[in-house]
């Protein structure tokens, strides 16, 4: 009867250590249950949205016809930003290695571009959702306020989200950013993340220090001036320039494939561009994709280089196709921040836009898709 015992003990014992090991292997992953209005029979992707970097695709499901959708993956979530994306629209989410099972519920689509979803099982992106609505409704304008309140932020990630929406890219935030990447480095010491926000931090100081030494904010640029012309590669290789527009009213727009603002301004563009491209009405997209000096100085090879540039160039071609960008003035120089349209407009975050008269001077600066192009637009026609 003791042998019995201890044999039936045994059993049980490695029940349960089966049963733990296969618990632990679950709880590796992730699990996202969710429900959006008008999303059904779309797909929908979650991503991982590195800092200063290209989404990396983790899994990809269907949305059902009323909405509703269930996404997994086995893979171990790392600390950081992640995205539920539909189509260009998408919702984001900071999650932690504990989150391993998400309920996600919005109203619409458009609703996601402004936080206006509820997720259970995720403090961080609750933290997420609360911030970003205050940064939203408040408007500050004393970046020691924002550094304090940041302080009080546990989440790192949730922490440089708020300073981003709630400052923009204001010079002055500089330090802000500065401390966060300190604290970003000592959460996740070594992490991809932190190297990157190190750099892009160093390059904002970089770009503070020139505009001091310049005694001007943008570049220079100022509405009534002459737009400098761009000369530009098209991603066949064509060259375009921005003074063959001259006699048109052009949407000169700096953006990325990368960039979530830009893809989710684009449907809005293309919208204004066929309602008035026959009164003479066009877009010239500079893009801001590619590699800088540093990425490039921290790859192996030269062979690793051309992979990686290729890569980049392809996601470019894809967002112009997958947005809808049906006009054929698209340049870039693959360099990232470091083009040089760029520098000489000024460009210190994207979407940037100008809008340029018939004689090809300036006649806005930044107008924004969604609010205010189509009446500066107007004003021209």
């Amino acid at each position: 009867m003791r042998i019995s015992i201890a044999i039936i003990g045994l059993a049980l014992f490695g029940m349960f250590a089966l049963g733990a090991c296969d618990n632990t292997q679950e709880q590796k992953g992730i699990t996202i249950q969710g429900q959006v209005g008008d999303a059904a029979n779309l797909n929908v992707a979650f991503e991982r949205i590195p800092i200063g970097d290209d989404p990396v695709p983790i899994a990809t499901a269907q949305v059902d016809g009323s909405g509703g959708f269930e996404i997994s993956s086995d893979k171990k979530i790392e600390p950081g930003m992640y995205r539920l994306r539909f189509g260009a629209q998408g919702g984001d989410l900071v999650l932690e290695e504990s989150d391993h099972h998400i309920v996600f519920e919005s109203n619409s689509l458009n609703d996601l571009a402004n936080l206006q979803y509820s997720v259970e099982g995720s403090e961080a992106t609750n933290q997420l959702i609360n911030t970003s609505q205050l940064a939203q409704q408040k408007n500050f304008t004393n970046v020691n306020e924002v550094a304090e309140f940041v302080d009080e932020i546990e989440n790192t990630y949730v922490a440089i989200r708020f300073v981003s929406r709630a400052l923009r890219n204001r010079p002055d935030v500089v330090n802000v950013h500065e401390s966060l990447s300190q604290r970003l480095t000592q959460s996740h010491p070594g992490s991809k993340d932190a190297q990157n926000y190190a750099d892009l931090v160093a390059q904002m100081k970089g770009n503070q220090a020139q505009q001091a030494s310049q005694g001007q904010s943008g570049g220079g640029i100022r509405v009534g001036m002459e737009a400098p012309d761009i000369e530009m590669e098209g991603p066949e290789g064509e060259i375009y320039r921005l003074s063959d527009l001259r006699g048109n009213i052009v949407l000169l727009d700096f953006w990325a494939a990368w960039c979530r603002p830009c893809r989710i301004a684009n449907p809005k563009v293309v919208e204004i561009y066929h309602q008035y491209k026959d009164e003479g009405f066009k877009v010239f997209n500079v893009s801001l994709d590619g590699l800088d000096s540093r990425t490039k100085a921290r790859m192996s090879s030269q062979d690793e280089i051309d992979q990686q540039m290729a890569v980049q160039r392809q996601r470019w071609i894809d967002a112009i196709e997958q947005d809808g960008l049906d006009w054929p003035w698209h340049v870039s120089e693959l360099k990232r921040w470091e083009c040089e349209a760029a520098q000489t407009y000024g460009v210190r975050g994207i979407p940037r836009t100008y809008l340029i008269d018939r004689d090809g001077k300036i006649a806005a600066i930044n107008p924004r898709a969604q609010t205010d192009l189509e009446r500066e637009l107007q004003k021209l026609l």
